[in-house]
């Protein structure tokens, strides 16, 4: 996108949208994240029936512990943590990805 933003084309600006993922730790309480940006959204649809389903699944809170620990900034260590999304920007045109199959 950025190659055809030289010639005056502003895909960039069309497709692009941003996401701000938030962390907070489960022993703590310390919160932390970044904003990504993106120009595609990736939703699972199998076990979804609608797409507002699977965009209320893509952004909403998941805990992550065990073997799917995290390192906490605060603790130093690898503990249980939440883990959101949510958008920051919206493209004007938005492209979704529609993954059917679960794995």
């Amino acid at each position: 996108f950025d190659a055809l933003d030289k010639f005056g084309v502003p895909l960039g600006r069309l497709f692009q949208g941003e996401t701000a993922r938030t962390r907070v730790c489960l022993t703590c309480g310390h919160r932390w994240g970044g904003v990504e940006a993106w120009f595609d959204v990736g939703l699972d649809v199998g076990a979804s029936r609608s797409l507002e389903e699977s965009l209320g699944q893509l952004v909403a809170w998941e805990t992550l512990d065990g073997d799917n620990a995290v390192l906490c900034e605060s603790c130093g260590v690898p503990r249980g943590v939440s883990l959101s999304e949510h958008f920051t920007s919206a493209p004007s045109f938005l492209m979704v990805h529609l993954k059917r199959f679960v794995f």
